[in-house]
């Protein structure tokens, strides 16, 4: 008798333990499962702002031009919209296959504001040559001080001359022409005409000075004019 209850109380334990095992087992899944869908759920990377558009904004991963994503505009809420902005995008993590891609899920937008105002410094530069990808530009009152820097930043009607105000971290990669380590702003401005006008102003003085001051007629022109009166003489007297 006694054997047959120590095997029933054990039989009776090993499916009570049969029991908990299972729903144990189920809970510890169910919680793992949450945990890799709530990281799933919230990824966040940073974009710079590569076009704008309408109704929308081109924008290409940090680091990979070539990795470009399509964002409506309204996402961006209170956010000033520029060329080469960064933001910080949290998405579901999946991107839809278009060209450019698409989030599946927007959850947030947010502008990088990674620096101090002792950080920004605002330049002027001139446009002195126009290449495929990338334009050489002046320092102004800077003369032979270069840098090179991608088209992305500048709007598509871009011509030598052209001076562009560029703000950045003032950090500067060692190569030749230079290039800045962090651009965050690039502003047209209007053509310096002050350079023009005195190199006008500067002919029309040399033009002046050039002239007799009794006459107005400058020194080239009175002595051609007195050759062909001396030839014209001549020609009087041979017919005298």
């Amino acid at each position: 008798m006694k054997k047959k209850k120590i095997i029933i109380t054990s039989l009776i334990l090993a499916m009570a333990m049969a029991n908990i095992n299972p729903s144990l087992a189920a809970k510890s899944g169910t919680e793992k499962t949450e945990i890799k869908e709530n990281v799933k759920d919230a990824v966040r990377e940073t974009y710079v702002i590569k076009e704008i558009n309408d109704d929308s904004v081109i924008l290409n991963k940090k680091g990979d031009d070539s990795d470009l994503v399509s964002v409506p505009k309204k996402e961006f809420k209170d956010i000033d919209l520029k060329i080469g902005k960064e933001v910080n995008i949290t998405s579901d993590g999946n991107i839809l296959m278009s060209d450019p891609g698409q989030f599946s899920e927007i959850y947030k937008i947010e502008e990088v504001d990674d620096l101090g105002d002792g950080d920004k410094v605002s330049e002027k530069f001139i446009v002195k040559e126009i290449n495929e990808e990338a334009l050489t530009i002046e320092k102004e009152g800077s003369e032979g001080e270069l840098y090179t820097i991608s088209k992305k930043y500048f709007e598509k009607d871009l011509s030598i001359g052209d001076r562009y105000e560029i703000s950045h971290n003032d950090v500067v990669m060692n190569s030749y022409p230079a290039q800045f380590n962090k651009i965050y702003e690039v502003k047209k401005l209007e053509k310096d005409k002050g350079k023009s006008n005195e190199e006008s102003d500067k002919n029309k003085v040399d033009t002046k000075a050039d002239k007799n001051p009794k006459t107005g007629i400058s020194p080239d022109l009175l002595s051609l004019s007195a050759l062909s009166m001396s030839i014209l003489g001549l020609k009087i007297s041979k017919k005298k």
